[in-house]
């Protein structure tokens, strides 16, 4: 590895610049003839977390060098290392880096899939998350609009009770998570939504 991974967030083209080079036993770069040119793959060594790495690999080495310009790994973690192979070649461990979460780019609610009537839900989680999937602590105030919520309401109380909450909630600077419960006196089929309405999760 002529450039070394660094620390990056997790996601698609979240990896700064790499580089490998084909090199001789003495360590000098083969800028030309049998092996300038070869192609060399990345992977994850000891990916234990099940991790994927995304960009463009394998990659054809060009004057002995190979670039590696759109990597990402999909999961934080600390102490990844990348593995470049090629062929007959012996492969090379690129040194410790860190895949931390990213910004928050998009919305994941999880919860239940059906409530009854006149009873208080179990939880409903909302997640900022990166493009890893990765939770995201919101890096602004982040305010989302609930809808499709029928003649429901939401409470931040597991019985439902207290005063409900209206249809916005924010995110303050450094949260990712908030846990919600719902309760609805008509049956009716509902589809529950969260929307950023300003904009802020898409420019991160």
């Amino acid at each position: 590895f002529t450039v070394q991974p660094a620390n990056s967030p997790a996601g698609p083209l979240g990896l700064s610049q790499v580089k490998v080079a084909v090199q001789d036993a003495q360590g000098n770069t083969i800028i030309s003839g049998n092996g300038s040119d070869a192609d060399i793959t990345l992977s994850i060594a000891s990916n234990l977390n099940g991790a994927i790495l995304t960009g463009t690999y394998p990659t054809a080495a060009v004057n002995g060098e190979a670039v590696f310009s759109d990597l990402g790994i999909s999961k934080t973690q600390t102490g990844y290392k990348l593995l470049a192979s090629s062929g007959t070649y012996s492969p090379a461990y690129s040194n410790n880096f860190n895949v931390t979460p990213g910004v928050p780019k998009k919305i994941i609610i999880s919860g239940p899939t059906d409530v009854t009537s006149g009873v208080c839900s179990t939880a409903y989680t909302i997640q900022l998350q990166d493009l890893g999937n990765n939770p995201a602590n919101a890096i602004q105030n982040t305010p989302l609009t609930i809808s499709g919520l029928g003649s429901g309401a939401i409470y931040t109380s597991p019985v439902c009770s207290g005063s409900p909450l209206t249809s916005t909630m924010t995110f303050t600077a450094g949260t990712n998570t908030k846990t919600i419960y719902m309760k609805n006196q008509k049956a009716e089929a509902l589809t529950f939504t969260a929307t950023d309405t300003s904009a802020i999760l898409t420019t991160g």
